[in-house]
């Protein structure tokens, strides 16, 4: 502005000196229309890279990508989730349902972000006079990793189950026999490779611990303007190995800034994150009080009786960052003095939450008596800390919460708890006659994937399923039939064996319950 490079055709000084301080007001950078395209690059890669973990969305859906993952959000506690931070360690952050769900929402995208070149097979940009980059690393083990990640701060779909279910370093072995020893080329001994995947996965976690990063993050230096090629989009290779350890939440979101001359790659990867998805504030939190290595505590800490950060996470176990092409350089946050846990208005963000946005470009929450796209949760009972809302139908004042599995009480007879159980056409039920525990669901969005998290897990067990029919007969069910079976009938029965006799009340006499 001084030397009257920008706006020449404004020449009184006062005008421009004014221009000047409200530019300098601005946050991050003032993006023009090609460095915004630039910068969808980056989204595009992050989307493809998460596509995997969520179940597919049809054409036709009325339905974005966004709400897409937010009905696969369904964790154990709505005000409480694992906070993946610097060096792939995890603490606790405590929240609102609203924050909890945003906060697992950009750690899930920040997976992306540091993993996309294998994710989503799109390199970064390479120098030229330098040879072009390598995309390094098994797409099977990567993805492994995403939904490991992914089930752990508390997102379910089918897709995560089946890819989380193998350890990455399995997948990472698996992978590497498989490229020195073709199975099309050569016959395998498929129980002697069983047998070396496990030997090395237990030996690679006994020679190695993972290395502190050693420097912290930065976002400006003294020497060297970064090129304007490199401001923007996709980052070249350099800047991805150097800068991919320094993309964690807490490093985007907390770290304060240093003073210096010039930004560094990593500030321009950092807004561009922040442009996409807003800030947001980590600070104001509780935090369980519990020793490393602990998942989570009943009991709430002070937070005049520690440190900002000890008030807001706990540290609980470690879960390895799977690296991609190297490592490096350092961050710094734009975050100043208390900010509200909302998304903050700023020029080129992206606010979810403000008043005049469109119902369907708001996330969904996906919890009991949530039936649309667009709506916030209704908690019942959020004045007392109720974590999950009432349930509707036969527990009248009781209404436990929905998913989970309740205990019956001991002199219940279960000829009375199943036309209880049936009362309430609205509400699902999934009875263990084995352990006399129910489960509850409704025929709502997200609910499906709850069902069938418990479902595979008793599956897994060895359980099997029946139902009764409206004839009083009973038939066996097969796991994908399960869903369908339940919304007809609004029960379905598991237990450890397969019934003898097939009639409802022989059944119930079998079980000497009657």
């Amino acid at each position: 502005m001084d030397k009257g490079e920008l706006f020449p055709a404004i020449s009184d000084q006062s005008t421009r000196g004014r221009i000047k301080a409200k530019l300098r007001e601005v946050q991050g950078r003032i993006l023009s229309l090609r460095t915004f395209f630039d910068d969808s690059k980056c989204m595009e890669a992050w989307v493809i890279s998460l596509r995997p973990i969520i179940p597919p969305i049809r054409r036709n859906a009325n339905i974005s990508f966004r709400e897409a993952i937010f009905h696969c959000f369904q964790p154990a506690d709505y005000n409480e989730v694992p906070l993946q931070v610097s060096g792939g360690r995890f603490k606790t952050f405590r929240g609102s349902t609203k924050d909890c769900k945003r906060i697992a929402y950009l750690m899930l995208f920040l997976v992306a972000v540091r993993n996309f070149p294998v994710l989503s097979r799109k390199a970064p940009h390479y120098t030229r006079g330098k040879k072009r980059p390598i995309v390094e690393g098994s797409l099977d083990e990567y993805q492994s990793h995403l939904a490991r990640v992914a089930k752990k701060i508390g997102f379910a779909s089918d897709e995560i189950s089946e890819l989380s279910g193998a350890d990455p370093d399995v997948v990472a072995i698996q992978s590497f026999i498989s490229r020195i020893r073709p199975p099309q080329l050569w016959d395998i001994d498929e129980h002697r490779v069983s047998l070396l995947k496990d030997h090395i996965a237990i030996e690679l976690g006994r020679l190695a611990t993972r290395r502190d990063r050693g420097t912290q993050p930065k976002l400006t230096r003294e020497i060297g303007r970064l090129p304007k090629n490199r401001r923007c989009g996709l980052p070249d290779t350099e800047s991805y190995e150097a800068d991919k350890d320094y993309l964690y939440i807490d490093d985007i979101y907390t770290f304060a800034p240093s003073g210096g001359s010039h930004l560094t790659s990593l500030a321009f990867q950092r807004d561009i994150f922040i442009c996409f998805f807003g800030e947001v504030s980590l600070s104001g939190a509780y935090s369980c009080t519990s020793t490393p290595g602990s998942e989570s505590s009943s009991e709430d800490s002070d937070t005049n009786d520690s440190t900002a950060e000890d008030a807001l996470f706990v540290e609980t176990e470690d879960e390895p960052e799977v690296s991609v092409l190297g490592s490096g350089a350092t961050v710094s946050s734009r975050l100043s003095g208390e900010v509200s846990p909302v998304p903050v208005q700023r020029t080129g963000s992206s606010n979810y939450d403000t008043a005049s946005d469109a119902p369907e470009s708001r996330p969904a929450t996906y919890v009991p008596n949530y039936g649309q796209f667009g709506e916030e949760p209704q908690l019942s009972d959020s004045d007392t800390g109720e974590q999950f809302p009432r349930a509707p139908g036969f527990e009248l004042k009781e209404g436990l919460c929905m998913y989970d599995f309740h205990n019956l009480k001991s002199n219940e007879r279960i000829s009375t708890i199943i036309d209880e159980f049936l009362s309430t056409k609205s509400v699902f039920v999934l009875y263990n006659w084995t352990t006399r525990q129910y489960a509850k669901f409704q025929d709502l969005p997200g609910d499906h994937l709850a069902f069938g998290s418990q479902a595979a897990e008793l599956a897994d067990k060895g359980y099997k399923f029946v139902c009764f029919e409206s004839d009083s007969s009973i038939s066996p069910l097969a796991l994908p039939n399960l869903w369908e079976a339940l919304k007809e009938n609004s029960l379905i029965l598991s237990g450890k064996r397969t019934p003898d006799v097939w009639s409802r009340e022989e059944f119930l006499e079998s079980l000497n319950l009657i």
